[in-house]
């Protein structure tokens, strides 16, 4: 049975769109993003804040991909691994960062650096788990830090942190990455 939320989004996107998915990203952006990640049989791919995983299921599945999916919320893993059924993903229950312990060649952030307070910390994390060569494909929702004046107005604000996209590209610099 589908939530309202569930219905909603199946709503919004043409029906080869919506695989799943807990964003407005379309599935044609998620696969162009995992083609540009070099996402392809036998890569390792850690999706961070993967939810239900509809975009890391279906690049599994089309890819053969290797896929670790993390998130916090024990409801949305359960949920995951019903729904990948026989698809060889795997999905751990944590708290980021830090990441998982392993290496992998792609890290996927999809729709969610908005929710990290501490860049710095994912960034060198992320670094951190990336095999030589590896590649972080995220997206992001860049913007300047909200005032304490908009804090205060917006529900959930400790899970909203806007980055500016020069300070954004500082982070990743630092953090080792290109």
């Amino acid at each position: 049975m589908l939530t309202a939320l569930e219905r909603a989004w199946s709503a919004a996107f043409p029906v080869e769109e919506y695989v799943g998915q807990e964003s407005f990203m379309r599935a044609a952006e998620v696969r162009r993003l995992a083609r540009q990640a070099r996402v392809g049989s036998g890569v390792s791919v850690l999706e961070l804040c993967c939810g239900v995983a509809g975009p890391g299921r279906m690049i599994t599945a089309e890819s053969g991909c290797h896929y670790p999916g993390v998130d916090q919320s024990a409801s949305a893993l359960a949920t995951a691994r019903q729904l990948a059924g026989n698809l060889p993903c795997r999905f751990e229950q944590a708290h980021l960062p830090p990441l998982p312990e392993g290496r992998f060649e792609v890290v996927f952030l999809l729709e969610t650096m908005l929710a990290f307070p501490d860049k710095d910390a994912l960034g060198g994390e992320v670094a951190r788990v990336l095999e030589p060569g590896g590649r972080f494909a995220f997206t992001v929702k860049e913007g300047r830090p909200l005032t304490q004046h908009e804090r205060t107005r917006m529900p959930a604000a400790d899970t909203v942190w806007p980055i500016e996209l020069a300070e954004l590209t500082g982070v990743l610099r630092n953090a080792g990455l290109t």
